[in-house]
């Protein structure tokens, strides 16, 4: 109750304060995914992780989208110039606004994790289809330097080549 007196600020900051611890167990349990799925894409027995890592990807940008506009307004309500909070309440509001960063800090590791995840996904894919790619033009190539064709026929949107069989 006197805390209450300092009136409707001191409710913004049970809700702001209740809305932030909210958020930690969300992120210790996506942490926990986290790990799991980045110990399955790193082990040696492949298989394949991508709609999972993507998933929880996607989880984090969630989550991240509802988190970062709360740390910018407690940022706001912070900011000594702004003179919005009583002097009173202000270490109140520091430390919740504290209290969003460090879960905002672990947002971004997470997905910092993922990220890395799907580089080491992907890459060997992606490589295999460049070099696939820069093969199929250098035998393309030397065909037509030496007047012949190494396709008889190649679909309009390229995505069927006949063999020539000469």
């Amino acid at each position: 109750p006197e805390f209450l007196g300092h009136g409707p600020l001191s409710v913004l900051y049970g809700i702001a304060d209740d809305v932030v611890d909210g958020y930690s167990p969300v992120i210790e349990e996506l942490e926990t995914d986290v790990d799991e799925a980045e110990e399955a894409v790193f082990n040696a027995v492949r298989s394949n992780q991508a709609p999972r890592v993507y998933h929880l990807k996607r989880q984090v940008l969630e989550l991240r989208r509802n988190i970062f506009p709360v740390g910018d307004v407690l940022d706001d309500l912070c900011e000594p110039d702004a003179h919005v909070v009583p002097h009173a309440l202000a270490d109140y509001f520091r430390d919740v606004a504290d209290h969003a960063h460090r879960v905002m800090g672990r947002v971004e590791v997470a997905r910092e994790l993922l990220t890395d995840a799907l580089n080491f996904l992907f890459p060997v894919s992606s490589g295999i289809a460049l070099w696939a790619a820069i093969t199929g033009l250098v035998l393309h190539w030397r065909a037509r330097r030496q007047g012949t064709r190494l396709f008889a026929r190649i679909d309009g949107d390229g995505s069927h080549a006949t063999p020539a069989l000469s």
